[in-house]
């Protein structure tokens, strides 16, 4: 479930730096 998990975080991570390509995206 771990792998799963991480690969949600990854995509969200991924969709929440192109919403906010301009502003400075939290690593």
């Amino acid at each position: 479930y771990v792998i799963f998990a991480r690969m949600l975080i990854t995509v969200c991570r991924d969709l929440h730096r192109r919403r906010t390509y301009a502003l400075p995206a939290p690593n």
